[in-house]
């Protein structure tokens, strides 16, 4: 009989669980539909009045300081931003949320709530709302996860360039992509700004840095990447090799005949297509690059010959290595 009893007691106590699990599913899908409603009559009844604030400063609409109030302001904002702007409209943005959203975001970012946190890092981050360089304590920022604080380093670059050098190299552990991410973000000036900071990057940080470096579009990074061929990491100078690909601009040639004979396969196929870019010397290391081991440095050293022979006889195949600094700036 005890045994029914607590047979019994289980499945009770199962149910009522289910149960309740079932009625916060839908109380949850209720209050969710139901604040998205709200949001969207919010935005429907004031966008013309945002419009014309936004776009002409007018006095924009009363803000009670709600969450779901400042949710649907965040909307219109992002609707703007993302749209097409100008910087009258983005210097409105911050300033209205200097004003009126900062006391929300100090508490979202104080709070135990990590979408809260992250929500907030976010939107001052897209509004550029300034007076939050400071806001986090160290021992708060030892608290942060990984998301939090890439995010945070993406604050600091608007805002404090010197904070962002001390705080890049915290120790916490981003990966490549997080890194690009932050790299991204910054502006040419700033990316060269934390140059000095490439010798004591974690891995992950130096390949996002020279894959951000590769997309600027002056000589000076061209000089900085191929200063990196000499570095005793493989890794670094396949990627290098694949910037000043990507790139398709060689500064000094002869710091790329080396890899001819390299024993890394990947530095001889990148080599044999940079050929092209390095001229007529790379020949010869092209032909012997064509009896090599592997099929994918024979077939770039192939091809490579092929344009050289195309060259030749006045019809040339693909690119012309000539006209590739057009445009370039220094």
């Amino acid at each position: 009989m005890m045994l029914m009893e607590i047979v019994w007691t289980i499945i009770f106590a199962l149910t009522l669980l289910l149960t309740l699990l079932v009625g916060l599913t839908i109380w949850r899908a209720v209050h969710r539909e139901k604040r998205r409603e709200a949001m969207d009559g919010y935005i429907e009844a004031h966008f013309d009045e945002w419009f014309a604030h936004l776009y002409y400063g007018a006095e924009a609409p009363e803000y009670d300081g709600s969450r779901r109030k400042r949710m649907a302001i965040e909307r219109v904002f992002s609707t703007f931003l993302y749209n097409g702007y100008s910087a009258e409209i983005k210097k409105r943005i911050s300033e209205y949320a200097r004003k009126n959203l900062s006391e929300g975001y100090g508490r979202d970012l104080k709070s135990p709530l990590w979408a809260h946190r992250v929500n907030a890092l976010n939107r001052i981050s897209e509004f550029e709302v300034p007076g939050f360089a400071d806001f986090h304590s160290r021992r708060r920022l030892a608290r942060m996860t990984r998301s939090e604080y890439f995010r945070y380093l993406i604050y600091l670059s608007h805002f404090d360039m010197n904070a962002f050098r001390t705080k890049f190299l915290s120790g916490k552990d981003l990966s490549e992509y997080d890194y690009k991410k932050i790299f991204t973000r910054l502006d040419d000036d700033k990316i060269f700004n934390i140059q000095s900071l490439y010798r004591v990057m974690p891995d992950s940080g130096r390949y996002a840095y020279i894959d951000r470096v590769s997309r600027t579009a002056t000589l000076r990074a061209g000089r900085w990447l191929e200063s990196l061929l000499k570095d005793d990491d493989a890794e670094v100078r396949i990627r290098v090799l694949k910037a000043v690909q990507e790139r398709r601009i060689v500064e000094a040639p002869g710091h790329l005949m080396q890899f001819f004979n390299s024993d890394v396969w990947e530095e001889r196929m990148l080599v044999c297509r940079l050929a092209p870019y390095i001229g007529e010397v790379s020949i010869e290391g092209l032909r012997r690059c064509t009896s090599d081991r592997h099929p994918l440095v024979r077939s770039a050293a192939t091809g490579s010959l092929r344009y050289f022979h195309s060259k030749e006889v006045g019809s040339p195949v693909g690119y012309e290595p000539g006209s590739i600094r057009e445009g370039v700036s220094e």
